[in-house]
């Protein structure tokens, strides 16, 4: 009997994966996700046109390339750090090109910014863009956290 529930199990999965395309890498799947999340929910706020979305799938995609490109200088500061902290004398000349490096991608990731959201103000009009601008600012999202005592902003 258990084995004939754990068989229907994988053969459920196995149709539901199949109905997604595949199988395939789940990173790329997360990413893609994530993407199709964002739109989705940036339309439905922003109540945009087809031509709308395109110009917003463009920015969302510049964006996520710009910060996925420079994700490798943030996440590679820890071992930065710890080279520094590890040897006999502490390593200051290698802080200071992880300083420079980190600059150098935030600068790239803030023009990147920019020139999205130059591109959304052309975009939307102007009911559309005060309710970006509050989704934007409000931070939460219409949704309290619920785990905020977790949370280092928190403290």
């Amino acid at each position: 009997m258990l084995g004939f529930l754990f068989g229907i199990g994988v053969t459920m999965f196995a149709i539901n994966r199949y109905r997604r395309g595949g199988l395939r890498p789940a990173a790329r799947s997360r990413r893609r996700r994530r993407r199709e999340w964002i739109l989705d929910r940036l339309s439905s706020r922003l109540d945009t046109t087809p031509s709308q979305d395109r110009v917003l799938e463009d920015i969302v995609d510049d964006l996520t390339d710009v910060l996925g490109e420079e994700r490798s200088v943030f996440t590679s500061s820890r071992s930065t750090l710890a080279d520094a902290l590890k040897g006999a004398e502490f390593d200051s000349a290698g802080l200071d090109d992880l300083g420079a490096r980190q600059t150098e991608a935030l600068g790239r990731v803030q023009s990147a910014l920019g020139a999205a959201l130059k591109k959304a103000h052309a975009t939307l009009d102007e009911e559309q863009r005060e309710r970006l601008a509050s989704f934007i600012g409000s931070g939460h999202h219409g949704r309290p956290c619920g785990r905020r005592a977790r949370h280092l902003h928190a403290a």
